[in-house]
């Protein structure tokens, strides 16, 4: 154990180190946090956790008979008592949703919940979703970075993650609401892993989590646009057969929900509007115009370079940047959204250790992906809420610096052959 401690490389030594004595500082709160809002949960009276959740807490007078009393995670119930009604006519009428909201997620997440959780009560039930969530991106990550032979690296993708979750305004907004967003996390995260190793189960994996929660459906049209044109692997159109045939069975197999969760999708996407939306402030065209211009500006540069063998020196730097841009796209658009961007930390650390040489882009790419996701997750507790066109102007300029970070390495690196990539 040792041995193998004293092998790895002494920068991933270091890091690792400083995150357990962060750790040491941070964790008191976190696990304080984490019981109050647990304990908010179960009880329905409104704690202090420090920082409060961005929105603060919202009841929830739950519906059900037999647990009468008003408690939180208002999100969750969206799809617990609607699962709960799962083999009944027109789930997506939102005459079973709590809050009398659209029903918005696809039929394939209200039968699985309605198989795990729908059995215990709805407090219970709460938490055990997010427990399974929490395991899932763990379970995941440290796999992923053993692949890479960097598991040293879990400690601080850990504390990373808790820091987020448990120590922003933001996340625990995500934790307070029993929202979904880390399952479009494990997706990408996925997603990233599959395309940088050729690896099928990763891609299936990635779909199945996308079709718990379609929020990021732009990131992968634009990503596998980018991945069928560019890259050189002969397996991508089996692993885009893969992706969709996952996604598209997912419908299949509940035709009559399917076409009403579609049906209710569109209809919200065109006429329901909360939270900082895009849709609200720039027309529909404009953002149609804005992501071709953005695919446009990725590929030209390694078209005319030729220079497709720097797909993988270039694509995580480039699609965080997308991922960010997203996250104002959906008409109903709240912060919280932004848990998604977790998916890209382990990727990120294997992509600055084994995918790029060039300490510029490489030192680039992290300080100011570590800012933005301070910025978004820490920010509002520091300065205040930011007002809506400052944040979407923020996402623009993290995206204008990955596209110059990905479009300097296509036209300036020199040794075009990018760093051995098998660990097997």
């Amino acid at each position: 154990m040792f041995k193998k401690l004293f092998n790895v490389p002494s920068i991933n030594l270091l890091i690792t180190i400083l995150s357990i004595g962060i750790g040491f500082f941070v964790y008191p709160q976190i696990i304080s946090n984490i019981h109050k809002i647990t304990y908010s949960i179960n009880t329905g009276k409104t704690t202090t956790p420090t920082p409060m959740p961005l929105y603060g807490f919202k009841h929830l007078k739950n519906p059900d008979p037999y647990y009468k009393e008003i408690t939180f995670a208002a999100d969750f119930a969206a799809v617990y008592y609607t699962a709960k009604n799962f083999d009944k006519p027109n789930i997506y009428s939102g005459q079973y949703e709590a809050n009398h909201r659209p029903v918005l997620y696809p039929p394939i997440i209200y039968y699985t919940y309605n198989k795990l959780f729908c059995t215990y009560p709805f407090p219970k039930a709460a938490l055990l979703h997010l427990l399974l969530q929490a395991i899932l991106l763990l379970l995941s990550s440290y796999f992923i970075l053993r692949y890479y032979k960097l598991e040293i690296m879990f400690i601080p993708v850990c504390i990373s993650y808790s820091l987020i979750l448990f120590l922003t305004p933001v996340g625990l907004s995500e934790f307070e609401r029993g929202q979904f967003d880390i399952y479009p996390a494990l997706s990408i995260l996925f997603f990233m892993f599959g395309i940088y190793e050729s690896n099928s189960p990763a891609f299936a994996y990635s779909a199945l989590f996308a079709a718990l929660k379609w929020t990021i459906a732009p990131f992968f049209i634009q990503g596998f646009i980018i991945y069928l044109l560019i890259s050189k692997d002969n397996k991508k159109f089996k692993f885009l057969g893969i992706f969709t045939g996952i996604l598209l069975l997912t419908l299949a197999i509940f035709p009559e929900q399917s076409i009403q969760y579609l049906q209710t999708l569109y209809n919200a996407q065109n006429h329901h509007r909360e939270g900082f939306s895009g849709i609200t402030r720039i027309p529909a065209a404009t953002i149609i115009f804005i992501f071709i211009l953005s695919l446009l500006l990725y590929l030209i540069p390694l078209i005319i370079h030729e220079r497709k063998n720097l797909f993988l020196k270039t694509f995580l730097p480039y699609m965080s940047g997308l991922a960010v841009l997203d996250l104002f796209i959906p008409s109903i658009a709240w912060e919280y959204r932004a848990i998604y961007l977790i998916g890209f930390i382990p990727m990120a650390i294997i992509w600055i250790t084994k995918y790029t040489n060039n300490s510029l882009y490489k030192y680039s790419f992290l300080g100011s992906f570590i800012l933005i996701i301070f910025i978004i997750f820490h920010g509002t507790w520091i300065i205040g809420k930011f007002p809506i066109k400052l944040t979407l102007i923020t996402y623009v300029i993290y995206y204008v610096v990955t596209v110059f970070i990905s479009i300097s390495t296509i036209t300036l690196e020199k040794d075009p052959t990018p760093p051995n990539h098998s660990f097997k």
